[in-house]
């Protein structure tokens, strides 16, 4: 049987800030409980993470998962903000 959890929450930012701060993938154990460590293994060249290893703990289990980035920055990018910004405009 598969696991499930969600979780609702309701964020006073723009579009543009909810990107930035959910594109910061290092940053992710200072906000996100479960992340407990992020490895930015490689960079593109422009910087942006393109191999991530992520350790997570939740619900009693412990795992690593590491993340090829196989999608282009800025199409996820530009879809993440228009989400956002439609969002915002509800």
């Amino acid at each position: 049987m598969a696991e499930h959890a969600t979780e609702r929450v309701v964020i006073s930012a723009t579009p543009d800030r909810c990107f930035a701060v959910s594109a910061d993938l290092g940053a992710y154990p200072r906000w996100a409980a479960d992340i407990k460590e992020v490895i930015i293994d490689a960079r593109d060249e422009q910087g942006r993470p393109q191999l991530v290893t992520f350790r997570a703990a939740a619900f009693g289990r412990a795992g690593r998962q590491r993340v090829v980035d196989h999608f282009s920055w800025s199409s996820v990018a530009a879809r993440t903000a228009e989400l956002y910004r439609g969002l915002a405009s509800a």
